[in-house]
């Protein structure tokens, strides 16, 4: 009888592994929660970015400004001066410290938190329009040496008091590109990427480098001699330490919005249209995580892993 029973198990998980072949290795779960932030119209609102502090103490952002705190059993919104309000939607969020965390966004919006409260600071794009005042890629090298990129191209700099301009639009190192993502490997190395721009940080400056490369819009990191940049028309660039290279991935032709990595062996890549690939160490994968909507973000850290999207969407890594 237990053979049987066993038998038809095997027969089951065989038939499973056939018809959906990603739904027993994907390892994304679904999250529920009742409480989604919604718009005017009673609608989910769409997910923007995440930050994962430490253990259970995970941010995630959705439109309207919303920042929403989950600690490992529950989510919780974390009001602001902005809450709610659509010209100041953030579009980054940038982690020091459990007690020193910044968020970015339309407007020249900065905010800090000490980890319990945010705080409006303001900068010298505060108020420049949702447009032109767009701060989205945004990274610190260390806590008093942070920087946020603009839409139009300008760059501000955090120096542990103020915030300052550290230059303006059409001038090196974006020469008036878009900036999308800024990231630090360590305190003297680090990237900047955007609308066809790739620049290159040595711990005293930017320096542009020659790459071609399209619309870049995420950037991640392990260790100094591994990374991935993802952007438009399903582009995939692998860093070795010294040089990007174009990867060419079957099946991505999506807008790639995000990329995120747990180890040199997995990493994973979101993007328009429920798009999700996955590295393994040797090449990239097409995965069907069950969703159409568009993925915005995905991230990896302290043991966990999330990925966000359109209508309210989260999935966590299991």
């Amino acid at each position: 009888m237990r053979k049987r029973i066993l038998g038809f198990w095997l027969q089951v998980i065989l038939v499973a592994a056939l018809l959906f072949p990603s739904a027993l290795w994907a390892g994304w779960e679904m999250v529920k929660w009742d409480k989604v932030p919604k718009n005017s119209k009673g609608k989910p609102e769409n997910g923007g970015t995440i930050a994962i502090v430490g253990k259970d103490n995970v941010y995630f952002t959705f439109s309207g400004s919303h920042i929403i705190h989950w600690d490992g059993k529950g989510f919780r919104e974390q009001k602001h001066k902005y809450t709610g309000a659509e010209r100041w939607a953030i579009r980054q969020l940038v982690v020091n410290s459990e007690k020193d965390l910044w968020a970015f966004g339309d407007n020249g919006l900065a905010l800090h938190s000490d980890g319990k409260k945010w705080k409006d600071v303001k900068n010298p794009l505060t108020g420049t329009g949702r447009r032109a005042g767009r701060l989205w890629g945004s990274g610190c090298a260390t806590p008093n040496k942070c920087f946020s990129g603009s839409r139009a191209g300008d760059l501000i700099e955090w120096d542990g008091s103020s915030w300052k301009l550290a230059s303006k639009a059409g001038e090196p190192p974006a020469g008036g590109s878009r900036i999308y993502a800024i990231e630090f490997i360590t305190e003297n190395n680090g990237w900047m990427a955007g609308e066809a721009l790739m620049a290159k940080w040595d711990g005293k400056g930017w320096k542009k480098t020659k790459i071609e490369v399209p619309r870049i819009y995420d950037m991640a990191f392990v260790g100094s001699d591994f990374g991935w940049i993802v952007g438009d028309g399903g582009a995939f660039f692998k860093f070795d330490g010294k040089t990007w290279t174009k990867v060419d991935v079957k099946g991505s032709f999506f807008r790639m919005r995000g990329v995120g990595c747990s180890s040199k062996d997995n990493c994973w890549a979101v993007g328009d249209a429920g798009a999700a690939f996955q590295w393994d160490g040797k090449g990239w994968t097409k995965v069907k995580l069950g969703t159409f909507n568009r993925l915005s973000n995905v991230k990896f850290g302290h043991g966990h892993g999330f990925a966000i999207g359109a209508k309210g969407t989260i999935l966590e890594w299991k």
